[in-house]
C-alpha cells in the first residue's frame, strides 16, 4: 500500500497550541507534508476582504510556522484580487516553503466580475504554480465575491496555461464536478466536506483520476476523517495512490524541485 499522502489544502489556526495539536495529528496520520495557508487571515475570524495588512499578517503567519517546521508544512500565497496584490507575492515567491497561490472569496469587483482574478492567475502560469481556489455551489445564496464553478470554469478559460485546483469539489460534489468537468487545467480536491459515500467515485469518474487531489481543510475537518474519505472509497490501490500523492508530485512539479 502506497501510505505517501500530501495534503494540499488545510490552514493555519491562529494560536500555537492549536498548530501543535494539528501537527501532532498530520504526523501520527503519516503525512508527508501540509500545504497550509492561514485561516484566521492573521486575526481571529475571517475576513471576507481582508485589507492589505491583513494579507500581510496572514501570509507572515505561515510562513513563520513553514520555517518553523519545513519538514512537513509548506504554504501558500493568500492575495486578494481586490487589492494591489503583486508586491504581496513577489515578496514570498522565493521562500523554500512558497507552493503556490490560494485565492478565497475576495474575488469580485464592484460590478460583481471575477475578472480581476485573471492577472492573478497569468502570473502563476509565469512562475508556474498551481492557484487553490474555494469555489462553492451553496445550498443558500453565494458570499459576496464568492465564485460558484461555473464562474471559476470561465476564468479558467481565461487562463488556459494556469493549472487550477477547485477546491472542496465545489462544495455540491455532483454539481461541481460536472460544472468542471471539460476544463482540463482545472484539478480538484476531495476537502472540507463529511465523508459522503460515491463523493470520491464520482470526482473520478466525471473528472478524471488524474485530476483529483488529497485535501483535509484542517481545522475545518480531521486529518482522519478526510484519508478515510479515499481509502474507503470503491477504487484500486494505484488511483488512491494518484490522489494521495502522485497527482500532487506532478502539479506541484516546479515546487518539489525546490524542496
Amino acid at each position: 500500500m502506497n501510505t505517501t499522502i500530501i495534503d494540499i489544502h488545510s490552514h493555519l489556526p491562529a494560536h500555537p497550541e492549536q498548530i501543535s495539536r494539528m501537527l501532532f495529528s498530520a504526523r501520527k496520520n503519516m503525512l508527508k507534508y501540509v500545504f497550509v495557508s492561514t485561516l484566521s487571515l492573521g486575526t481571529e475570524h475571517c475576513v471576507e476582504f481582508p485589507a492589505k495588512g491583513e494579507v500581510a499578517a496572514a501570509n507572515k503567519h505561515t510562513f513563520k510556522y513553514c520555517e518553523k517546521y519545513p519538514d512537513i508544512l509548506k504554504g501558500y500565497v493568500y492575495l486578494n484580487p481586490c487589492l494591489n496584490w503583486k508586491d504581496e507575492l513577489m515578496k514570498w515567491v522565493k521562500h523554500p516553503a512558497f507552493t503556490g497561490i490560494k485565492l478565497w472569496i475576495s474575488l469580485k469587483d464592484d460590478t460583481g466580475s471575477p475578472d480581476i482574478c485573471i492577472p492573478v492567475l497569468q502570473a502563476a502560469s509565469e512562475l508556474q504554480v498551481p492557484v487553490l481556489i474555494h469555489s462553492f455551489y451553496r445550498s443558500s445564496e453565494n458570499k459576496r465575491g464568492e465564485l460558484d464553478p461555473s464562474e471559476l470554469v470561465s476564468l479558467a478559460r481565461s487562463s488556459p496555461g494556469t493549472d487550477i485546483i477547485m477546491a472542496h469539489l465545489g462544495g455540491n460534489w455532483e454539481k461541481g464536478c460536472q460544472a468542471v468537468k471539460s476544463a482540463k487545467n482545472i484539478s480538484v480536491d476531495i476537502s472540507g466536506f463529511p465523508a459522503y459515500r460515491g463523493s470520491v467515485e464520482y470526482a473520478i469518474k466525471i473528472c478524471g483520476s488524474s485530476r483529483v487531489l488529497f485535501g483535509a481543510d484542517v481545522p475545518c475537518r480531521t486529518f482522519q476523517s478526510q484519508i478515510a474519505k479515499v481509502y474507503m472509497s470503491e477504487t484500486t490501490e494505484n488511483i488512491r495512490a494518484h490522489i494521495m500523492s502522485l497527482n500532487a508530485l506532478r502539479l506541484y512539479k516546479t515546487v518539489f524541485e525546490r524542496i
